[in-house]
């Protein structure tokens, strides 16, 4: 598989002239037919192996073990580590939509002749995503999860996102002084 300096290639589940998946150490998506998963569902794929055999030929393939029993303990350990980094994100999330939520009500037009302030519309815009991303970590399938977690930590979206928070508590703490005062 050629890989392009952005991660994509072409998909080998689908006819592919474009690359249309994208492709790196956590995970694969293919934007055309919609697979995706981690390395061991890739080499099941490709391989046409169940997902333990798969596990076990890259072990085996990487030197990893010598031993089966090493193999069966390492999805334990990544599930608890997903789970964790799972319920990390929705924390920032949740805590990012109670923020946004507060910048709402400080933005609004208090009379429906007032002007409506362009920081209100895009507090709106953005309550609506993050909406959808907080449902889609608590109510959307595993593979939906992990899609969502592997892009939030992929370029430390995470951190920015917290760096925000507090830049627009900031903002709001001084549009709450501006309001006392006028």
């Amino acid at each position: 598989m050629k890989i392009t300096h952005n991660g994509m290639t072409t998909c080998p589940f689908h006819e592919d002239r474009d690359p249309s998946m994208k492709l790196n150490e956590r995970y694969y998506y293919c934007f055309g037919c919609l697979v995706s998963g981690d390395v061991i569902d890739l080499t099941a794929q490709l391989l046409q192996l169940s997902k333990r055999q798969a596990a076990d030929r890259l072990a085996a393939d990487f030197h990893l073990t010598d031993s089966p029993s090493a193999v069966q303990t390492t999805p334990a350990k990544t599930t608890c580590s997903v789970q964790s980094r799972l319920s990390e994100l929705r924390s920032v999330l949740l805590a990012y939509e109670a923020t946004l939520k507060k910048r709402k009500a400080i933005f609004a037009p208090a009379a429906p002749e007032d002007e409506i302030d362009q920081r209100y519309i895009a507090t709106c815009n953005l309550l609506e995503g993050i909406r959808y991303l907080i449902d889609s970590l608590i109510f959307g399938t595993a593979e939906e999860k992990e899609m969502t977690l592997a892009a939030f930590h992929q370029d430390g979206l995470k951190e920015q996102l917290e760096e925000y928070i507090q830049t627009l508590i900031q903002e709001e703490q001084h549009a709450i002084g501006e309001q006392l005062f006028s």
